[in-house]
C-alpha cells in the first residue's frame, strides 16, 4: 500500500514552480519537439525549392545574349580553298515586349587562284511586340512565383504554430492522465478507510464483508497501478517526440510560473483582412482578375531588318544593301501581316508582301473563354463571401471560448485556494493526532488533483492563444 501511495505522489513533482536542478524547462521540450518534426523539415525544403524556381524564372525572363559561330565549312579544290562561316549574336529581352535583336555575318573567304571575300545577306534584324498579348502575363507569372515563395514560408510558420498546439495537447494529455490517477487514488483511499473501519469493527478476515472490502481495495490498487503505467507510456512517447530517449522523462513536465497568469488574446486584435482563409481567396481573386485583364484579344508586332551583301575580289567589288520592315496583327482568329523591303541601290523598286487568315474555331473559342472567365469570377466572389462567413463563425466561437476559459480559471483559483487550505489544516490535524495518515494523504491528493485541473485549464488558455494566432497571416 505504501509503495502505491509513493508512486502517486512522486508525480506531483511535475508542477513545482521552481525548476529543480537538472530539470528541463518546458521551452526546452518545445524546441526539441519542433526540431524533431519531419514534416516541418520538409516544408523548409519546400521554401528552398520555391526560391530556386523563382530564380529560374528570373533567368528565363532576363536579358539573354547568345553568341554562335554558326556552321563553318572548309572546301578544297585543285586551285582554291574556300572557308565559309556564319557567326551571329542574338540578344533577347522578354521584359521589353519580347524584343529580340539578331546580328548575322555569313562570310565566305576564298584563298588561291580566285582569292576573294564575300558577305551574303549579313545584317541586323529586330522584332518586338508593340501591343503584346503576353507582356502583362509575364509580370503576373513572376508575381505568382513570388507568391509561391511567400506561401511556402507561411506554411513553415503555420506548421510551427500547429506543432505548438500539438505539443501542448500532448502536455495536456499527460496532466489529464495524472489527474485520472489521482481521482482513482481517491477511491483507493476511500476503500482503505472502509477496510480499516471494518477491521476496527471486529469483522473476521473470512467474513464476506471483510473479503468484499479487501477485494475492492485490491481492485482500486490495480486501477491506480494501471493509471501509473499509462502515464509513464505518455511520458515516454512525449520524450521521443521531443527527440529524447523514451526513459529520459519520468516526471510531469514543469509548467513555468509565467504561464499561470497568461493573458487571453482577443480575436479582434487581429485584422480581418489577415484572416488566412480570407487573405488567400482575396489574393487569388485579385490575381486572376489582373490575369484576365492581361489576356488581350489584340496583338501588334513589328519586324525590321537590314541586310548587306558584298563580294571583294581581285577584279571588282559588288555590294548590295537591303532594308525591310513589317507589321503583324491578330484579333480573335483573324491574323494579317504586311511587309515592305527594298534595295537601297534601287529604292524605286520595293517589294510588298501581305497575308490574311481567319480561324473560325479560334474565334468561337475566344467567346467561350470570355464566358468561362465570367463564371470563374463569380465563383471567386462566392469564395470570398464564404471566407467572410467563416471569419464571423470563428470570431463568435473565439469570444465564447475566451469567456468560458476566463470563468473556468477564476473558479479554479477559488476552489484551489479552498483545497489548499483544507490540505494545510489536515497537516496540522495530523500532527496533533486528530486525523489518521490516510485522511492527510486524501486531502493532499484532492488538492493536487485540483491543481492538475487548474494546470489543464492553463494549457487550454495557451492553446487558445496559439490557435487564434494560427488563423491569421503576417501577424505571428
Amino acid at each position: 500500500m505504501s509503495l502505491i501511495l509513493l508512486v502517486i505522489f512522486s508525480s506531483s513533482i511535475g508542477w513545482a514552480q521552481d525548476l529543480a536542478e537538472g530539470t528541463k524547462s518546458i521551452e526546452f521540450y518545445l524546441a526539441g519537439y519542433l526540431e524533431n518534426n519531419i514534416d516541418l523539415q520538409q516544408l523548409m525544403l519546400d521554401v528552398e525549392e520555391a526560391d530556386a524556381e523563382l530564380y529560374e524564372l528570373y533567368v528565363e525572363n532576363g536579358v539573354n545574349v547568345e553568341i554562335s559561330t554558326g556552321s563553318s565549312t572548309l572546301t578544297f579544290s585543285e586551285s582554291d580553298v574556300e572557308i565559309a562561316a556564319s557567326p551571329s549574336v542574338s540578344v533577347t529581352i522578354p521584359n521589353a515586349n519580347n524584343t529580340s535583336i539578331t546580328t548575322t555575318v555569313p562570310l565566305t573567304v576564298t584563298l588561291g587562284d580566285s582569292t576573294g571575300t564575300s558577305l551574303d545577306d549579313a545584317g541586323v534584324s529586330l522584332s518586338t511586340e508593340i501591343i503584346s498579348s503576353t507582356a502583362d502575363e509575364n509580370l503576373l507569372t513572376k508575381e505568382e512565383y513570388q507568391r509561391a515563395v511567400t506561401e511556402a514560408e507561411q506554411a513553415v510558420e503555420t506548421k510551427k504554430i500547429s506543432l505548438q498546439v500539438d505539443f501542448w495537447d500532448d502536455v495536456r494529455d499527460i496532466y489529464t492522465a495524472d489527474q485520472t490517477m489521482k481521482t482513482d487514488a481517491d477511491e483507493l483511499y476511500d476503500n482503505k478507510i472502509a477496510l480499516d473501519t471494518i477491521i476496527a469493527q471486529g469483522y473476521a478476515e473470512s467474513s464476506s464483508i471483510y473479503r468484499t472490502a479487501q477485494l475492492e481495495l485490491k481492485e482500486s490498487e490495480f486501477t491506480v497501478q494501471k493509471d501509473e503505467r499509462d502515464l509513464q507510456k505518455l511520458l515516454g512517447d512525449f520524450a521521443v517526440s521531443c527527440g529524447l530517449s523514451p526513459n529520459s522523462i519520468t516526471e510531469l513536465p514543469v509548467i513555468d510560473e509565467n504561464y499561470f497568469n497568461i493573458e487571453l488574446v482577443s480575436f479582434d486584435n487581429y485584422r480581418r483582412e489577415n484572416f488566412i482563409d480570407l487573405e488567400d481567396v482575396v489574393w487569388d481573386h485579385e490575381y486572376n482578375e489582373r490575369l484576365r485583364d492581361a489576356e488581350s484579344d489584340f496583338s501588334l508586332s513589328l519586324d525590321a531588318g537590314y541586310g548587306y551583301s558584298a563580294s571583294y575580289g581581285s577584279i571588282a567589288t559588288e555590294a548590295e544593301n537591303e532594308v525591310s520592315t513589317g507589321l503583324t496583327t491578330s484579333y480573335k482568329g483573324l491574323s494579317t501581316s504586311i511587309g515592305v523591303s527594298t534595295k537601297l541601290e534601287d529604292p524605286d523598286e520595293p517589294s510588298i508582301t501581305f497575308s490574311f487568315s481567319y480561324d473560325f474555331g479560334t474565334a468561337e473559342l475566344e467567346d467561350v473563354y470570355d464566358i468561362m472567365d465570367e463564371i470563374d469570377e463569380k465563383g471567386e466572389l462566392l469564395d470570398i463571401e464564404s471566407a467572410i462567413e467563416s471569419w464571423v463563425e470563428y470570431r463568435q466561437d473565439a469570444f465564447s471560448e475566451k469567456a468560458t476559459l476566463e470563468w473556468t480559471r477564476e473558479q479554479n483559483a477559488e476552489q484551489l485556494a479552498l483545497y489548499k487550505e483544507m490540505y494545510e489544516d489536515s497537516q496540522k490535524w495530523f500532527e496533533s493526532g486528530d486525523i489518521p495518515e490516510t485522511d492527510l494523504l486524501q486531502a493532499e491528493n484532492s488538492y493536487e488533483t485540483k491543481l492538475d485541473d487548474s494546470i489543464i485549464t492553463i494549457i487550454d488558455c495557451i492553446t487558445y492563444n496559439i490557435e487564434i494566432e494560427e488563423l491569421f497571416i503576417g501577424e505571428n
